[in-house]
């Protein structure tokens, strides 16, 4: 069996993605509170500090592997503190 970083594309504090578990069911909530405030993601964008966040876990998926969430998911890239670049495409529709 490999060495463990070596299965890994995203080494820990690598710059990967960070995720705050629950928090998109808090988002919603904050949504449904004024729909006409909310409605468009970018309105919820603007006021996600309004929600308590909960403790973000750093994501470490190894290649190959494929991240789906749900599109209120609140998430964010993590510092890079290892050294090594980490490219990424940025693309927003």
């Amino acid at each position: 069996m490999p060495h463990r970083s070596r299965l890994l594309a995203v080494e820990p504090h690598g710059g990967g993605t960070i995720v705050y578990p629950g928090a998109h069911a808090r988002l919603k909530a904050l949504a449904r509170s004024d729909p006409r405030k909310y409605g468009y993601v970018a309105a919820l964008n603007r006021d996600i500090m309004k929600i308590a966040l909960p403790a973000p876990v750093e994501l470490t998926p190894r290649r190959g592997d494929v991240l789906f969430h749900d599109y209120l998911c609140v998430h964010a890239g993590s510092e890079n503190a290892s050294g090594t670049p980490r490219l990424a495409i940025n693309h927003k529709w």
